[in-house]
């Protein structure tokens, strides 16, 4: 009789994991949004893709994980800088062992996340209002992966086991095994299976690879010859399934359920490895996540578990499917290096940068431009299952505008503007705190205010830079109450083509005005500070600059030579650490 169990599948005496904790973050501690709620730290930060990160945390530990006892299960998505605009505890006095897993957008409208507390995908809308719960028939929904085709169909699966006798496979065992297999369910909208496939009717026990033998005989209690930790959709009538234990991929047909290809290092492999790659072993070890980016490549996440690397990386291969060869071309990994032994993922943004989810690995997070240069590297307070990137937020909270515009120009000046923010969300929300992350814009809105469902109110920001130049910076407005946080975002952008007037420094005089050659400069620096004299011609390019250094306070004169200057408008302007002031002339 075919049993079914969730299954912890976690080797010990893991000698070679090490906490990298002082070495990304040194002295800098974790704050927290909550109780159980950490904040991400991004340790790097260059070009990212634009976006938000979608984890699922918890703090299961073992030989393999750090130990996280401030963590709890949740659920969090966060931008590139780290900030959170939504975050939930979907998990109500959790047990130990208790997480979240996939959480991410099952399709452009469903969010969704696994719950092992009752073993069920749970489905959400965009404004994560839930609608209900997936699981299979029959089988125990494990928390590995779900896919969903254009048809609405789930692709799940599961861990059935039997107790049999193996012994006449492997000697050394000497009594009856629970053997844990690999099932596989296509599941219709009408929640009535479509597919089954099972590893039992196509896969034997005696083909793992010889380096996985003493590991699983030495529990026979728990004899995981496959497990099964990724399903992939690659077309209408085909699936690739990654199978840890086994150390191998399979391709299988949906109509007959036949096996189409096998890659690994399994006995039945049929697949010549290769590499382009200078320094990097070709073959994969207990992998974790494997997807077909198009028809002829493939990305792979290597654990490396058991193999002969201490680090994880991810791999890039040009399969021909013809000739059976396998040609690693490209490896990313972190530097330095991740040794995420269980978990973790690997995915391919639509700008080809690579957002690899490390599992048990610290940091969390790291996202790489195409070349291998790294674009992010995010500190996850936390296991991550695997981490993904989508180009959108949930929409709990929106507004009228993805971005407001600042001016100033000395005349057509825009120094505020304001968004209108909806609340889409199943109840009234409370808008209790603002982030930033400059000192260049604020809000003028005053805080909290109270959003009824459905309603709509306008918050106002003003622009506080001071020098000429660009100015960027993300808003983020967010509602945090009980377990959770709301939020949304609105990019700012300034433009300063003259020196903000905010000064107590006084000109006294600057003359002759029109002038000739020279000027004669007064001014009364009220402050103690490093002082420069810059001039800009009527087009905001900068025509003289002169630092003057470190000035006391009192009376100060200045002959600036303006001789080289074409006749014109310009302006002139006094710069400190603590004020600026300008002034407008005319050459002749």
């Amino acid at each position: 009789m075919i049993r079914y169990l969730v299954l912890f599948f976690v080797i010990s005496n893991s000698t070679l994991f090490a906490d990298l904790r002082e070495v990304f973050l040194g002295d800098q501690e974790v704050e927290f949004y909550m109780d159980g709620v950490p904040k991400p730290i991004v340790i790097e930060k260059n070009n990212p893709a634009s976006g938000y990160y979608y984890v699922g945390t918890h703090d299961i530990h073992g030989d393999y994980l750090f130990d996280f006892p401030n963590t709890d299960p949740i659920v969090m998505v966060f931008d590139n800088y780290g900030t959170a605009v939504y975050f939930d505890k979907p998990i109500e006095n959790p047990r130990p062992r208790d997480f979240i897993s996939e959480f991410k957008f099952l399709n452009d409208s469903i969010i969704v996340f696994h719950n092992l507390n009752d073993g069920t995908f749970w489905l959400h809308d965009q404004n994560m209002l839930f609608l209900r719960k997936v699981r299979m028939d029959y089988f125990f929904t494990d928390m590995h992966g779900i896919q969903m085709d254009e048809e609405g169909n789930f692709y799940m699966m599961s861990y059935p086991y039997i107790s049999m006798d193996i012994s006449d496979v492997y000697e050394d065992v000497d009594e009856q095994a629970l053997v844990f297999g690999a099932h596989v369910q296509i599941l219709g909208p009408d929640n009535k299976p479509i597919f089954n496939w099972s590893s039992f009717d196509h896969l034997g026990i005696d083909e793992i690879p010889d380096y996985m033998v003493p590991k699983l005989v030495q529990n026979p209690e728990y004899f995981d010859y496959c497990h099964i930790n990724t399903i992939d959709i690659v077309s209408d009538t085909s699936i690739l399934i990654s199978l840890r234990n086994m150390n191998d991929l399979i391709w299988i047909d949906t109509e007959d359920g036949s096996i189409l290809h096998r890659m690994g290092l399994s006995k039945k492999n049929e697949f010549e490895f290769t590499s382009k790659v200078d320094g990097e072993i070709p073959e994969f070890y207990q992998q974790h996540d494997s997807r077909m980016i198009d028809d002829t490549t493939l990305t792979v996440l290597d654990n490396g578990t058991f193999g002969p690397n201490d680090y994880s990386r991810v791999c890039i291969y040009d399969v021909d499917f013809e000739n059976k060869i396998a040609e690693l071309v490209k490896v990313y990994r972190n530097k330095p290096d991740i040794f995420g032994q269980i978990m973790a993922n690997a995915q391919t943004l639509e700008n080809d940068n690579i957002v690899t989810g490390w599992g048990s690995g610290t940091p969390g997070i790291t996202e790489f431009h195409a070349d291998g240069s790294i674009e992010s590297m995010i500190w996850i307070e936390g296991a991550s299952y695997r981490a993904y990137k989508f180009d959108k937020m949930p929409t709990c909270l929106t507004s009228d505008k993805e971005q407001l515009d600042f001016i100033r120009d000395g005349e057509n000046d825009i120094l505020s503007n304001g968004i209108i923010v909806k609340n889409n969300y199943h109840q009234d929300l409370t808008i209790n705190q603002i982030e930033l992350n400059t000192q260049n814009f604020t809000l003028d809105t005053e805080l909290p205010i109270e959003i009824k469902q459905g309603e709509e109110f306008r918050f106002t920001f003003s622009f506080q830079g001071k020098k000429i130049g660009e100015y960027e910076d993300i808003a983020t407005l967010s509602a945090n109450f009980g377990n959770k946080r709301i939020a949304t975002q609105v990019k700012l952008n300034a433009q300063s083509k003259v020196v903000s007037v905010n000064s107590k420094n006084e000109i006294q005089a600057i003359y002759p005005n029109p002038v000739q050659d020279i000027i004669n400069l007064k001014f009364n620096n009220n402050f103690t500070q490093d002082i420069k004299i810059e001039i800009y011609s009527i087009r905001g390019d900068l025509v003289f600059q002169e630092h003057l250094g470190i000035q006391s306070a009192g009376l100060k004169s200045k002959l600036i030579n303006t001789s080289n200057l074409p006749s014109g408008f310009y302006l002139l302007v006094i710069e400190g650490e603590i004020s600026k002031e300008e002034f407008k002339f005319i050459k002749q």
